[in-house]
């Protein structure tokens, strides 16, 4: 599907046009006037003149066929002109009507459903139905339904927004301050998908950032190859994504017709392809700015020095700083002193700096100073704690010229502006600062969040990440989910190069005798079956067993204990094998996301997960590079890496089995969840082992993992 007549259309035809304020029609018509194009038509039959415009009584009369038809009347009308645009020849058009598929009802599903199938018979692009628009900036074409203000003719580029909710576009739209390539609000998104806007956004060389506001996707793979191709771009995506509640998901169910998918799997695909993730609208627009105005100045390095005009300013600079995890990097006693030439004499240099207010209103003292900051390969960016809603006040005055005279002179390091409170900007200073890439940030909460996760992107690698074959999702098949036994699973790990222990199920008393003698003691003994899935619970669990004699004895205690405990589950026997020596307990474990298939989650183990929940989850499958990136982000990795005279534990087997794991989950089609709980991770050069597998599968699986050979011939 080509979406440039939709974005790019030579001619548009409004249908439904009016001159009633505040309608579609009315609104359309005006907006469609501010396009770049001569040929814009007006269709009414009722009408004659709207606008200085003459009106035609329908598609047919026009002059010529259009690219792009604006649909302007009510739903029952709608697919019948959508029908003769699609036999004419339009390619695309912008339905506004509500009334389809988001009511839930059965004749709004229905006629979506319709429209749906003439666009494809067509080929058309159809941005709705129950949308505002769309607005393109840098082709200067206005497909907007609702009232808009917006200047395409003195309004700068860069950034482009996509939302799930005609508001959130609109409110984006009407904030005069954001550089603006395209806004679109995707409206219920069925026939041209958000996934087909984004990867338009991500190609299109106009776009430096793409805003996201979004509930939900449709389609995960057209999503996520998305993704990678704005991460290998380098291109931000900054998403806020609604429905993380179970209350938002409700939401957004009722909103728009999407299933808002696990929270929890966004996060995780997130972070994957490096996708900023924020939590309010201010910080949306606050982050996307930033990258717009930086795109071709970004900083060389994360670290941060600050310059404010008061003592106050200063110790909050230092204390959000801290909480976002901003890197302040220290000064050495030759750069305190080289400071002291720009301070008064009763300051203290340091990072952050208080410069003091009569030194910052100085222009040729505070760019001396930002001259010093350039030299010194440890800072990427300078914030400067001072708002400009000026007034032409002195100070103010004086850092604006001073941060454009460092442009003039030739210094290229990013400035951020960090207003103590939210203010209105000097507009003449705003242009020229971001004219000349200095960023005006919104108050000092939200700006240092914001800037935290600006130079989070920095720190996005994607050639550490496997970034191939996410998104598809297994699908069970109609088939109810079921356990297979321990055995069943350790021995399919076992076949992908997982370390497990030797094990085998035993079936009898008698066999037991035979048994007894094949391992090393002590032993560690597990009833065996699919229906028992917390095996302690039932009595199903014997370890340290140390002989024999307690061995045939554990043996008949377990089953005695789970007939009675569990009287309904199907029991195949005892698994037996030599305990593990004890290690670091970590647990790997799979589940099998309705959208974004296999995520693997890492975290310590044992009876520790659900305590701590010390867990980093990803979708599978994942590179080597990445399973250490997960580890490190693990509050136990002190654990893992020597604690106290603790011994560095096998690291790198770790990743290693992760890597396994992930590859394994991405090519068992069957597998729904997984737990590896613990895994033993022993000190570096000794591996692991896989203590305990619970595994979940399409339960009328046939079993092609057998039980073992016996001695006796059983």
């Amino acid at each position: 599907m080509n979406l440039k007549s939709l974005f790019c259309p030579d001619s548009i035809a409004v249908v439904g046009a009016s001159d009633r304020p505040g309608s579609f029609g009315c609104n359309a018509a005006l907006n469609s006037l501010k396009s770049h194009t001569d040929q814009v038509y007006f269709v009414n039959p009722r009408k004659e003149e709207l606008h200085g415009r003459k009106v035609y009584p329908s598609l047919g009369d026009l002059p010529e066929p259009v690219d792009c038809v604006m649909i302007c009347t009510p739903q029952k009308a709608v697919n019948g002109i959508l029908q003769q645009a699609a036999d004419l020849g339009v390619k695309s058009a912008v339905i506004f009507a509500s009334g389809f598929s988001e009511e839930h009802t059965e004749e709004g599903i229905h006629a979506e459903e319709e429209m749906k199938a003439i666009a494809a018979k067509a080929g058309m692009a159809v941005l709705g139905p129950n949308c505002a628009g769309l607005l393109n900036n840098v082709d200067k074409r206005n497909l907007w339904g609702m009232a808009c203000s917006f200047d395409m003719e003195t309004r700068r580029t860069g950034i482009g927004v996509l939302a799930q909710s005609g508001f959130v576009a609109m409110s984006v739209m009407g904030h005069v301050g954001l550089n603006l390539s395209y806004v679109v609000s995707s409206g219920n998104g069925k026939i041209v998908m958000l996934e087909d806007y984004l990867d338009y956004m991500v190609k299109d060389d106009s776009v430096k950032v793409i805003a996201l506001y979004l509930e939900g996707v449709r389609d995960s793979v057209k999503f996520t190859q998305s993704l990678k191709e704005a991460a290998l771009r380098r291109k931000p995506i900054v998403v806020l994504k609604a429905g993380k509640s179970d209350l938002g998901a409700e939401a957004t169910a009722s909103h728009t017709g999407n299933m808002a998918g696990s929270s929890k799997a966004y996060q995780a695909v997130f972070q994957k392809y490096g996708v900023i993730e924020v939590d309010c609208m201010e910080e949306l627009l606050c982050v996307a700015q930033m990258f717009s105005v930086l795109h071709d100045r970004m900083p060389k390095n994360s670290g941060i020095f600050g310059l404010n005009s008061s003592g106050g300013a200063n110790a909050i600079c230092a204390d959000l700083c801290d909480l976002n995890e901003i890197c302040l990097p220290k000064l050495t006693d030759e750069e305190k002193e080289e400071i002291r030439n720009y301070i008064p004499s009763f300051a203290t240099p340091g990072n952050p700096l208080d410069v003091t207010t009569n030194s910052f209103g100085d222009v040729e003292n505070t760019y001396g100073l930002l001259c010093l900051l350039e030299r010194m390969d440890k800072i990427g960016g300078v914030t400067i704690g001072n708002s400009i809603d000026i007034k032409e006040g002195k100070v103010s005055v004086g850092i604006c010229e001073a941060l454009l005279e460092a442009r003039r002179r030739g210094l290229k390091k990013p400035y951020f502006m960090v207003p103590s409170v939210e203010g209105t900007p000097s507009a003449r200073y705003k242009a020229l600062l971001e004219e000349n890439g200095i960023v005006l940030m919104s108050s000092a909460k939200t700006a240092y969040r914001c800037l935290s996760l600006f130079l989070g992107f920095l720190e996005y690698h994607p050639e550490r990440h496997n970034l191939d074959g996410i998104g598809r999702a297994v699908e069970p098949r109609g088939k109810k989910v079921g356990a297979i036994t321990e055995y069943e699973a350790k021995q399919l790990l076992k076949q992908a190069g997982v370390p497990v222990g030797n094990e085998i199920v035993v079936r009898s008393a008698e066999e037991m005798k035979h048994t007894a003698g094949l391992f090393s003691y002590p032993l560690a003994m597990k009833v065996s079956s699919r229906d028992i899935l917390h095996k302690t619970d039932c009595g199903g669990v014997r370890l340290s067993v140390k002989t024999p004699e307690e061995a045939e004895q554990a043996f008949s205690e377990i089953l005695e204990d789970c007939r009675e405990n569990c009287p309904d589950a199907e029991i195949d026997g005892v698994l037996v094998g030599s305990m593990a020596k004890p290690g670091v307990e970590i647990i790997l474990g799979v589940k099998n996301d309705a959208q974004f298939g296999p995520l693997l989650l890492v975290g310590l183990g044992g009876v520790f997960v659900e305590v701590f929940r010390d867990v980093a989850l990803t979708p599978c499958p994942v590179s080597r590079e990445e399973a250490l990136d997960l580890l490190g982000s693990l509050k136990a990795k002190r654990l893992l890496n020597g604690y106290r005279g603790s011994a560095p534990k096998d690291v790198d087997a770790l990743a290693d089995l992760i890597v396994k794991v992930s590859e394994f989950a991405a090519q068992e089609k069957e597998l729904q969840e997984m737990d590896l709980n613990p895994v033993f991770v022993y000190d570096k050069g000794e591996g692991l082992q896989v203590v305990d597998a619970l595994m979940l599968t399409n339960s009328d699986r046939e079993s092609t993992v057998p039980l073992g050979s016996w001695p006796t011939g059983e």
